[in-house]
């Protein structure tokens, strides 16, 4: 037997939850089919788990500047990384409860699983058919990362991984210097790691305008080592990985992999959409 239903929403993450909330404007019957976990890129895995560690981040950045200013003790304070990330997932498992409740309330109307097309109309799911007059696909994106590094394990992260570290390793390599690249190199660089950045191009954090990646590296680097126009390449070591590119090399405990996203859409069929 086949289901039939107006609206089929696959993916629940920020797009996918923004056009349910659209759709049920006009019709409930409206079906969310989702593959991944639950509680979208953003609040799970993106801006604003990193927004909560950043903020530490820099609240600690500011002790040499709150000595000269007259705070006095500020030379005592040290930075628990290990509290610390639990503190950035307290925080990420608040941001996430309320999408993944709005994905529950929809009862029935909220299926996990990996849907692919029979044809234009037509979906199958967990063994069941759903035919719709209209589908919006909102699947999302994850991380880039080089089959070659996977032989790595633990030591190699991506943005997905990065907030379930509890202990990371003091020595952080970060191989491109993207938004997300920065954004995270800064943060464990402000709480005290040795951060070692590389990126393949010469602009960093995706800018355009020459003055302002020139300031920007000029800030960066009072925090971190930055090497551009960098090809990398990983090899284990005896205590943790070898990062070489841009005729450097430094052996660093942990590597996060921030080499941009790519789209969720192998094994959804859509080859049958013509």
């Amino acid at each position: 037997m086949t289901r039939q239903v107006k609206l089929v929403i696959l993916g629940a993450g920020t797009a996918g939850l923004t056009a349910l909330s659209e759709a049920r404007r006009y019709t409930d019957d409206v079906l969310l089919i989702n593959a991944g976990p639950y509680g979208t890129t953003c609040a799970r895995v993106g801006c604003m788990p990193s927004k909560a560690l950043l903020e530490v981040a820099h609240a600690y950045g500011r002790r040499d500047w709150l000595g000269e200013s007259g705070i006095r003790g500020t030379d005592t304070l040290e930075a628990d990384l290990v509290t610390i990330m639990a503190h950035v997932r307290t925080l990420r498992d608040r941001f996430t409860a309320g999408p993944i409740d709005t994905a529950e309330s929809l009862g029935e109307r909220s299926i996990h699983g990996q849907p692919r097309f029979l044809d234009p109309t037509t979906l199958e799911v967990n063994g069941e058919r759903i035919e719709a007059k209209s589908v919006i696909i909102a699947t999302g994106t994850r991380p880039n990362l080089p089959e070659a590094w996977r032989s790595l394990g633990d030591r190699v992260v991506t943005s997905d991984d990065v907030f379930e570290l509890e202990a990371p390793g003091r020595r952080l390599g970060v191989v491109g210097l993207g938004p997300i690249g920065v954004e995270l190199g800064q943060a464990f660089a402000q709480l005290g790691c040795e951060v070692h950045g590389f990126t393949r191009g010469s602009s960093v954090a995706g800018l355009s305008d020459p003055q302002v990646n020139a300031s920007l590296l000029e800030v960066l680097e009072r925090q971190m080592t930055v090497t551009t126009e960098a090809d990398v390449s990983l090899h284990q070591s005896d205590t943790g990985v070898m990062v070489q590119g841009g005729g450097k090399a430094v052996e660093v405990d942990w590597v996060l992999a921030s080499l941009g996203r790519r789209p969720n859409v192998e094994g959804l069929g859509l080859e049958k959409l013509g």
